[in-house]
């Protein structure tokens, strides 16, 4: 759970707003979305192992930027409407596939 908090605090000192006009510069997405992958796959091992969304959903309280909260809710939101795999490799690929669509969308963004 630390090191969602962690990275919570890490995302939200590179990301950048995306209401602003200006072109955001790419070294900014070379930042984060590593880091969205990060949280992503985070979020995803606490969901195969059993965590209740009421434990998951705990760390978002503590970022104080209303877009990142934002960000942390839909990630969870997304990883909890995913069912808990039974394998241990469907819990992996579950994971790596999660983090990747995460990383993919921060990518996109842009």
């Amino acid at each position: 759970m630390r090191r969602i908090l962690f990275l919570i605090a890490v995302i939200s000192s590179v990301t950048v707003h995306a209401e602003d006009d200006r072109k955001i510069p790419m070294e900014n997405f070379i930042k984060a979305c590593p880091l969205v992958y990060e949280l992503a796959k985070s979020v995803m091992e606490s969901r195969q192992m059993g965590m209740p969304i009421s434990e998951a959903i705990k760390p978002i309280g503590g970022v104080d930027d209303e877009d990142i909260q934002e960000f942390n809710k839909e990630l969870v939101i997304n990883a909890y409407k995913i069912a808990v795999m039974d394998k241990p490799q469907e819990k992996q690929s579950v994971v790596e596939s999660f983090a990747n669509q995460a990383a993919i969308s921060c990518l996109e963004s842009k």
